[in-house]
């Protein structure tokens, strides 16, 4: 299967196969320097998809030809919520303001191993509501380790929270060690799972309430497989099913892949206590 680019106009404001299996290449690399808990990549540093098949240095090099440096950084949890949010917005002049212009949102590919919910509707640093490394909340007090590249790592496309990350550790240039995973991995399997996902509800989930959720972020925008249906399930209880999916690429942002239901919150749910699950039909 292909590892591909976002779709056209949203080629740097959506998730993507190749971006997040770069992701997981830098915390591959980023282990092998120092230990990573997980691997970033910009969406400027992609510059091409890579089709089934056997994969050439030709190919490997126009998917990243600028030379980088991969290395690894310390951030502390709340740092990790930060530089999420600032896919959506940077700071100017001091201030945290969105992103503008040709790029209003610029999607970091991620590491499979992160997941994370978002509010596309919330305010500016509001968005990022749940963060989850290895299938564990993000704690904002812990330090984590993250692996990219140096263009990155130095606060580049905005990402300026990098700037004030710790440990900072050199290692091989991002061509050869995008060649060596290969070496050492193939052949490589496309994982179709999302990193992030988008929810908005309209009230808090409390016992009793009538509440609509709008969800989003359940596919990739170019020719990848997509999900028809999804489920939504809160503490336990199905309160939407199979929900139809309307896959209509948005375009520059991170949302395509679209559902919503009106249920009655279930008995017992507060606010405190919530546990909601988004399910789709491909068990993603």
């Amino acid at each position: 299967s292909d590892l591909m680019r976002p779709e056209g106009g949203s080629s740097r404001g959506g998730e993507s196969t190749i971006g997040n299996f770069l992701g997981g290449v830098a915390l591959w690399q980023g282990d092998l320097v120092t230990g990573a808990d997980f691997g970033v990549i910009n969406p400027g540093g992609i510059r091409a998809n890579l089709l089934a098949g056997e994969v050439t240095y030709r190919e490997v090099f126009n998917v990243a030809p600028f030379g980088n440096t991969m290395a690894t950084l310390d951030l502390t949890g709340e740092q990790v919520d930060l530089m999420l949010e600032q896919q959506f917005a940077t700071y100017v002049d001091g201030v945290l303001t969105a992103r503008t212009g040709d790029h209003p949102v610029l999607r970091l590919g991620i590491s499979h191993n992160v997941e994370y919910v978002y509010d596309p509707t919330a305010p500016v640093g509001e968005k990022v509501s749940e963060i989850f490394i290895d299938n564990l909340a993000v704690d904002p007090e812990a330090t984590y380790t993250v692996a990219s590249n140096a263009f990155l790592l130095a606060g580049g496309d905005g990402f300026s929270v990098f700037r004030s990350g710790t440990n900072f550790t050199g290692g091989p240039v991002d061509l050869d060690s995008l060649i060596d995973y290969f070496g050492e991995f193939s052949p490589v399997e496309v994982d179709y799972s999302q990193g992030s996902t988008g929810l908005h509800l309209s009230a808090p989930l409390v016992a009793g309430e009538t509440v609509t959720a709008s969800i989003s972020s359940l596919s990739f925008t170019n020719a990848e497989p997509k999900p028809a249906t999804v489920d939504l399930i809160v503490n336990g209880e199905v309160v939407g099913n199979d929900l139809t999916i309307d896959n209509t690429v948005t375009v520059k942002a991170d949302q395509t892949g679209q559902a919503t239901v009106t249920f009655v919150v279930p008995d017992g749910v507060t606010p405190e206590n919530a546990v909601v699950q988004i399910v789709t039909s491909d068990g993603s």
